[in-house]
């Protein structure tokens, strides 16, 4: 006859079942959990992946280590997969056929080169032809064919520039060329230009400064924004009561409509660095890019942050670089090359 356990060896037994059970559960734990932290890392990398794109990723310090990790070999090819794939029909004729559309609608040094641009000053009368676009570089898709890329500014809409540390240098060189392309191509002041730099009186947009001597361009106090920006309000203000009194809504309907134009078109640029603005402050920059396109006065920012009421541009220079800047009123991320 067996032997019946004793009362210790039932709870050495017992003991020893409830921990291979214990063990069990917590492996399956671990497992699971094992699981969900690397789908946690595939989701997390296949988003920053599609957000920045395949190629921008490759080229961005920090997104590059995910290249180098074989547990994501699944996601890198899924996305590849859809890269290669989910532009195929804009790849084609499309890149010339924009570029050749942006070509129409920013004729001379609206859309020039600036390399081919001659010491002459810009002959074409305020009442026109104004270009319906002006070139800010160019840029493609997914390392595509290139293509023209160009915003409304005079007349259509405020400009706002976003950048960082790492791409400010480019940001500026691309405000300052679209300043310039204004200024040459109209006669000698049709276009007069309201420099405001919070860092100093004559740091960034240095190309700019020599329109200083001809009184094309001022350039004001770092610590006085607030009285640019009544200025700008009071041109504003003059221009609705006086020159549309008569029924015009804008100054470029006025032109149209008489062939004349009585005001020049003012281009306040506004470099910040990417802090917000007093409240006050930012109350007259908005109450000035509300009025101010009817009235010939355009808003250039760059890092000033600020929702501006529409019509605005905004190209973001920011770390995740797609190369497409906007054509048409929204919002978009970009690189210039």
């Amino acid at each position: 006859m067996a032997r019946r356990p004793n009362r210790r060896e039932r709870i050495r037994f017992a003991f020893d079942g409830f921990h291979r059970a214990a063990s069990r559960a917590l492996g399956a734990a671990e497992g699971r959990r094992d699981r969900a932290a690397t789908r946690h890392a595939e989701v997390m990398a296949e988003l920053w992946l599609r957000e920045t794109g395949y190629d921008a990723a490759r080229r961005d310090p920090g997104l590059s280590r995910l290249f180098d990790n074989p547990r994501l070999d699944g996601v890198l090819a899924r996305v590849a997969e859809d890269r290669a794939h989910v532009f195929d029909r804009w790849q084609g004729d499309s890149p010339q056929t924009l570029s050749e559309i942006v070509a129409d609608a920013t004729p001379g040094a609206a859309g020039d080169d600036p390399t081919d641009w001659k010491p002459v000053a810009g002959a074409v009368e305020p009442t026109g032809p104004v270009p319906e676009m002006w070139v800010l570089g160019t840029g493609s898709v997914e390392g595509g064919a290139p293509f023209r890329v160009a915003v409304p500014l005079l007349d259509g809409a405020h400009l706002q520039v976003v950048s960082t540390p790492r791409s400010r240098d480019r940001a500026e060189a691309m405000v300052e060329q679209l300043v310039l392309r204004t200024v040459r191509y109209f006669r000698p002041g049709a276009v007069n230009v309201h420099v405001w730099d919070v860092g100093q009186l004559a740091g960034a947009l240095p190309g700019l400064y020599p329109l200083t001597r001809t009184g094309l361009l001022t350039v004001h106090d770092p610590t006085r924004l607030g009285r640019l920006l009544d200025q700008l309000a009071d041109r504003i203000r003059r221009v609705q009561t006086r020159v549309l009194a008569d029924g015009a809504t804008s100054l470029r309907e006025l032109a149209d409509r008489t062939g004349e134009r009585p005001e020049a078109w003012l281009v306040a640029v506004l470099v910040g660095n990417g802090r917000e603005l007093p409240e006050a402050e930012l109350r007259q920059l908005q109450r000035v890019a509300r009025g101010g396109v009817a009235a010939g006065v355009q808003l250039v920012l760059l890092d000033v942050p600020a929702a501006l009421p529409r019509p605005v541009e905004t190209v973001d220079f920011g770390t995740r670089r797609a190369s497409t800047p906007p054509t048409t009123g929204s919002r978009s991320r970009c690189g210039r090359r």
